[in-house]
């Protein structure tokens, strides 16, 4: 039997797809190229409100704050990440102290977030640092140091500390242990973890008015007998928890009532002890996490 040849399928050319003709710039039916200012502007129309809202939060409700310091311990850890009630002591026009709300005055016993006072505002001299907005609208902290020719971030410090006294209140502090206007001050958070007893080396005749001239700055032989001292109208007094070891009203004055900042809510994040960073962030204390500063 003869064997029939199949039949071949006719083989469809391919065309090769071609990318269509870019049209320049300018040409008929070629889209306008968008100017620098044109996409500027769909970026704030796009992302503008999100930022007005989170800068809102920031400066009238809450805000995040890092302890670097073990003067608050142990109600507070070095590492420990607060977030801070700003709306407690009243609104506060943003990047300034001017009050806007008046908020209520701290109460004896609170903890309060503020502005560290011997800080200036500014980084000084002045006039070695060029600053990007003016002091009206400080959005960034940061400066060109003309000496050294680079930026330079400057921002006053944050102390977190106990409010002791308010103002009118007599502070005295006597082998350790807090007065207020003549009654014991007992706080059930302050530790002592010095057993020294450093002895009264200065008179209380004139105490007042050398611990209100910065006398006792970096001085701290009156850690255990201090004042009497008269609070000032318009300051609060403040102590670290860890009374043999944090650097309070004691020894730098006062804090100025419109550098309070707020109140701490909770901790929102804790790093652990270590040599670096890594070390720090492997060793995070998950149990403090979410626990409210009282």
């Amino acid at each position: 039997m003869a064997k029939h040849k199949r039949k071949k399928k006719p083989v469809t050319p391919i065309t090769p797809v071609t990318r269509p003709p870019q049209l320049k710039p300018g040409a008929k039916g070629a889209k306008p190229k968008k100017s620098a200012g044109r996409r500027v502007w769909e970026f704030v129309r796009s992302w503008g409100t999100v930022i007005l809202i989170v800068l809102a939060i920031r400066a009238f409700v809450i805000e995040a704050f890092t302890v670097p310091t073990g003067s608050m311990e142990n109600t507070i850890l070095p590492g420990d990440f607060l977030l801070v009630n700003k709306f407690v002591y009243g609104f506060k026009a943003p990047f300034t102290n001017a009050n806007i709300i008046s908020g209520r005055m701290p109460r004896r016993g609170e903890i309060i977030v503020f502005r560290y006072p011997r800080d200036p505002r500014w980084p000084q001299p002045e006039e070695r640092y060029t600053r990007f907005f003016p002091k009206w609208f400080p959005l960034l902290p940061i400066f060109w140091d003309r000496e050294l020719k680079k930026f330079h971030w400057y921002s006053p410090r944050n102390y977190v500390k106990r409010c002791v006294g308010l103002p009118g209140d007599t502070i005295e502090v006597i082998n350790k242990r807090v007065f207020v206007n003549g009654e014991p001050f007992d706080n059930p958070h302050a530790v002592h973890m010095d057993r020294r007893l450093i002895p009264r080396m200065v008179e209380c005749e004139g105490f007042n008015e050398r611990w209100q001239s910065f006398e006792f700055e970096g001085h701290y032989e009156v850690r255990d007998n201090f004042g009497p001292i008269i609070v000032p109208q318009g300051y609060v007094f403040g102590m670290g928890d860890n009374r043999d070891f944090s650097d309070d009203c004691r020894y730098w004055g006062p804090i100025p009532i419109k550098f309070l900042k707020g109140s701490p809510v909770v901790t929102y994040y804790s790093l652990g002890e270590g040599s670096n960073i890594l070390e720090r962030i492997a060793r995070t204390q998950w149990k403090r996490i979410g626990r409210v500063v009282r």
